[in-house]
């Protein structure tokens, strides 16, 4: 990727258009600080803005939270995003309100299910207290 002639247009393709974009030089440095399931936080000094690719499958939920900047599939799979030019804390987070909504549902349903059981069940005991009456 860092030599002259590769080309990223015929090699690769992305879902999305974005902004153009400069070959990172010797000048250019991006370091990885933090790298958990959740939560990534990369560390840059950019001359121009720069194609930034992670070997990291890309899925919807994650958004950069630290900057106004999209996250782009890359070849159908992998994701990736233009950093800014300059020094910048990038901080890439996995958005989890899908996970919180799902159990909420989950365990609003479970609480309705199990109070009906008991209700069932007190219905029918008192019917059986009333037939021995």
């Amino acid at each position: 990727m860092n030599k002259d002639n590769f080309e990223p247009s015929k090699i690769s393709y992305t879902k999305s258009n974005f902004n153009d974009f400069k070959k990172p030089n010797s000048m250019s440095e991006i370091k990885i600080k933090l790298w958990t399931p959740n939560k990534i936080v990369i560390q840059s000094n950019l001359i121009s803005d720069n194609f930034i690719a992670l070997s990291e499958v890309y899925y919807p939920n994650w958004e950069i939270t630290s900057h106004d900047i999209d996250i782009i599939q890359i070849n159908g799979l992998l994701r990736g995003f233009v950093a800014p030019k300059g020094n910048n804390t990038i901080i890439m987070k996995f958005n989890t309100d899908d996970i919180k909504y799902s159990s909420l549902v989950s365990n609003l349903v479970f609480v309705f299910l199990f109070l009906l059981l008991i209700s069932t069940y007190l219905l029918t005991y008192r019917r059986k207290l009333n037939d021995i009456l």
